[in-house]
C-alpha cells in the first residue's frame, strides 16, 4: 500500500507539472485514459481475457467513430503521417494491447495497471531521448518516485 501511494505521488507530480497553459486538456484526457484503462484490466481479469481480441476491436471502433463525429480528418493527413498514423494504429498499439490483455490472466489488475504506469516513467524518457524535449524538475522527480517504488 506505500509502495502505491508513493508511486501515485511521483504520477501527481509529472501530472502537477503540466497544469499549466494548454496541458490541463491534455491531461484531463490522461486522466480519463488511465480510469479506463484501469476499468478496463479489472473487467479483463474477471473475464479471465476471454474475448479481449473482439474488445479491443470493439474499442477500438468506438474511438474510430467518436473521433470521426468530433471532427477528425483522417483523408487530410500527408503520406508521411499516413505511415506514422499506420504504423502505431495498425501495429504499435494492437500488437501492444493484445500483449497487455494477455496479461490480467495471469496477474492480478492492480499489478498490471502498475506495471502500465511505467508510460509515466518512460513516455517523458523516450520524448527527452528522441525528440530533445528536456523534462522539468517535478516531472524528473515524480519519475523518479515512481520507479523508485
Amino acid at each position: 500500500m506505500i509502495a502505491i501511494l508513493v508511486a501515485l505521488s511521483g504520477v501527481w507530480l509529472v501530472f502537477a507539472a503540466g497544469m499549466e497553459g494548454g496541458e490541463l486538456e491534455g491531461n484531463m484526457y490522461a486522466v480519463g485514459t488511465a480510469f479506463a484503462l484501469s476499468t478496463y484490466f479489472v473487467l479483463l481479469r474477471k473475464a479471465r481475457g476471454q474475448n479481449a481480441s473482439i474488445a479491443l476491436a470493439t474499442g477500438g471502433a468506438i474511438t474510430a467513430v467518436i473521433s470521426l463525429l468530433m471532427g477528425a480528418e483522417p483523408l487530410s493527413a500527408s503520406a508521411a503521417d499516413a505511415l506514422y498514423i499506420f504504423l502505431l494504429c495498425g501495429m504499435v498499439v494492437p500488437i501492444a494491447f493484445l500483449m497487455i490483455s494477455r496479461g490480467p490472466k495471469y496477474l492480478p489488475a492492480a499489478e498490471a495497471n502498475l506495471i502500465m504506469l511505467l508510460e509515466a516513467i518512460l513516455g517523458p524518457l523516450f520524448v527527452w531521448v528522441g525528440l530533445g524535449e528536456v523534462p522539468s524538475g517535478p516531472v524528473v522527480l515524480g519519475g523518479l518516485l515512481f520507479w523508485r517504488h
